[in-house]
């Protein structure tokens, strides 16, 4: 994918207070990381999240921002970036209309209980990461979206099964590239 399509660029989202925005909002100014979350209450999407969260200021200096999305609701979100003290913007895509334009694949008793999966969630746990009350959509797998303004695609790494995760430091890479 050279560039973010119409349908995933037009695709609503909601921030924390329910304001509603097209996904390509998130890149119309600076570059922008746009992690998909499986759930809010997701072992691996709460070990994914701090990954990029320490990366912050990695990202930052690149000029870039950081942003979550989610197919949970706000109530959700807000819980997830409460908990995980999230400064980046968490959004939601209650309807999966970005999941979707951007093909993020949904998860189907292979992908989430398979024996990588079940590696990833002795990593997540091991790191200190436990498995919430599933917020969102079960069955949805994430991602991760890198998008220069112009809506070029830096990186894109589509989950193949629950833990799959793109590496924080690679997207970091992808942005100094230029």
């Amino acid at each position: 994918m050279d560039t973010v399509d119409d349908g995933a660029a037009r695709a609503i989202i909601r921030d924390l207070d329910g304001r509603e925005r097209p996904l390509q909002s998130l890149w119309s100014e600076r570059p922008a990381v746009v992690v998909f979350l499986r759930h809010f209450g997701c072992v691996f999407c709460r070990e994914h999240a701090a990954a990029f969260h320490r990366q912050r200021d990695a990202i930052r200096a690149e000029g870039a921002e950081l942003s979550f999305v989610g197919p949970g609701n706000r109530h959700f979100a807000k819980g997830f970036a409460d908990e995980f003290h999230l400064d980046e913007p968490v959004y939601v895509d209650t309807k999966r209309e970005a999941y979707q334009a951007l093909d993020l694949k949904r998860g189907m008793l292979r992908t989430l209980f398979s024996p990588a999966t079940w590696r990833a969630g002795l990593r997540a746990m091991r790191a200190g990461f436990r498995q919430g009350r599933t917020q969102g959509d079960p069955w949805q797998l994430g991602g991760v979206l890198v998008v220069r303004p112009g809506g070029q695609v830096a990186y894109f790494h589509r989950s193949q099964s629950a833990g799959d995760h793109a590496p924080a430091d690679d997207v970091v890479r992808a942005l100094s590239a230029r």
